[in-house]
């Protein structure tokens, strides 16, 4: 075996949780938290965590909430490019004091980054469409069922006629004589 080489036992590991700051061209990417060093989470390859050529790990305490509002303090200080710093900004508020900030409109618009605000207006405007395509199609559902129901009420009215005879009650022979004629005039218009 070679001089000086560090030779790390298994039985010798212990849990060693971490907050670690990944650092890209020296600027902040991504802060996270890892509730061991070994797990790797701080060197992992994801999209949505950046691109890395450092990591800092630093040692974190074994309870997770302190944990947590480390890496939170960590966030809205350093403000890394891979996170929206509002949600750690209250999260931070609701650990000091105990409640829930009031949402605060210019802190919000500051703390969204522009890649997603445009992702945001082209979700709308796909819901837009959707939403145009699916009540046009109610419209022509509804016209089609309208027009099916005011034959089928002519129909039953004609054949409610021919069933009654003379014994006919004189107010819904009014009734069905004047929905006949409102709809036998739309028929005509269109």
């Amino acid at each position: 075996m070679r001089k000086n080489r560090i030779i790390v036992k298994k039985e010798h590991l212990t849990k060693n949780p971490i907050i670690y700051i990944r650092i890209k061209n020296d600027q902040v990417m991504y802060i996270g938290e890892s509730k061991d060093i070994l797990l790797n989470r701080h060197v992992r390859e994801e999209e949505g965590v950046g691109d890395f050529d450092m990591v800092i790990p630093l040692k974190a305490s074994l309870n997770v909430h302190r944990r947590r509002y480390w890496e939170a303090y960590l966030i809205t200080k350093l403000n890394p490019a891979k996170q929206t710093v509002l949600r750690y900004r209250s999260f931070l508020h609701k650990m000091n004091t105990g409640s829930v900030p009031v949402k605060d409109n210019e802190t919000y618009e500051k703390s969204v980054r522009p890649k997603n605000i445009e992702e945001l207006h082209i979700l709308q405007k796909r819901n837009n469409i959707r939403g145009v395509h699916h009540w046009f199609n109610q419209i022509q559902m509804a016209e089609k069922h309208l027009k099916e129901s005011k034959s089928a009420f002519l129909h039953f009215g004609e054949c409610y006629k021919k069933d009654r005879g003379n014994s006919i009650n004189k107010s819904v022979l009014a009734f069905i004589n004047h929905i006949s004629e409102q709809l036998n005039s739309e028929n005509i218009k269109t």
